[in-house]
């Protein structure tokens, strides 16, 4: 009788492994884009924090960027079911956007998905900026370009 009530208190007493990692889980960084240069953004983020090049990029790639920071960064591409999968896990989106052409479909489409399933932060990248000839028509597209997504979306920023 004495044993069993010494057994039930003793549950009473174990202590609670602190279960808690000891580094938090890395920072998801998609980048999207339709033919803007994708890669190239990755790898030069790659080369930016690790001082190695990366020639091909299979799948997602994780950075150690700080003591106890990590990023991890993913190629999103124009498949529906792969915007879908990356909407619900990234913290971070890079969208990247060619300033010669302006938005495309498969941009709106991607922001509809990141807005039904919780929005994470965006950040609008223009490229291309280097095939305008005249600062006049760069100015022109840039302010275009950031009007529209204001007014569209105001939280999004470019």
């Amino acid at each position: 009788m004495n044993r069993t009530q010494d057994l039930k208190t003793e549950k009473h007493h174990i202590p609670v492994v602190d279960r808690t990692p000891l580094e938090p889980p890395p920072i998801v960084v998609v980048v999207m884009g339709k033919k803007v240069g994708k890669s190239t953004l990755i790898q030069c983020l790659i080369q930016n924090f690790t001082w190695q090049k990366l020639m091909e990029i299979r799948g997602p790639v994780t950075i150690v960027s700080g003591k106890k920071h990590r990023l991890t960064v993913i190629e999103c591409g124009c498949d529906i079911n792969m915007m879908i999968d990356l909407a619900k896990m990234a913290d971070l989106v890079l969208m990247l956007i060619d300033a010669g052409f302006g938005f495309e479909m498969e941009m709106f489409e991607f922001l509809n998905i990141c807005q039904v399933h919780g929005f994470p932060k965006i950040m609008g990248v223009l490229t291309h900026l280097d095939s305008f000839k005249h600062n006049k028509q760069l100015k022109k597209t840039k302010n275009s370009l950031c009007a529209f997504t204001e007014s569209c979306n105001p939280e999004l920023p470019l």
